[in-house]
């Protein structure tokens, strides 16, 4: 038995491309690190964004102020959870909330 170097790739290369050439060549292409190879870019549209109204805010404010849960309120507005709770933080109703709940423990100790 002798011990001989034998290269496992081919001096050209060839036997190295995996992919066939059925691609059609308007695709866009990323180098994807996962797989080490090339792979389509997978373009993504977002969805539709739907904006609070006023009066939902005012709603939201007073059902959050007497401890309503963000998964009870969303079945009042027909959204998921971390839609009102991104409803509140995006229009900031903390302290709105913290008040309307002043309030409310003020008007029960009369």
């Amino acid at each position: 038995m002798s011990i001989i170097f034998k290269p496992k790739i081919s001096g050209n290369y060839d036997a190295l491309k995996t992919e066939k050439p059925t691609v059609v060549r308007a695709i866009k292409r990323a180098f994807s690190f996962g797989s080490g190879r090339m792979a389509p870019v997978v373009k993504t549209v977002p969805r539709e964004a739907s904006s609070w109204s006023a009066s939902d805010l005012q709603k939201m404010i007073n059902l959050r102020a007497i401890g309503v849960t963000y998964k009870e309120c969303s079945h009042y507005f027909n959204r998921s959870a971390n839609s009102c709770a991104g409803g509140v933080d995006t229009n900031n109703l903390y302290g709105a909330i913290k008040l309307r709940r002043e309030e409310l423990k003020k008007e029960a100790l009369k």
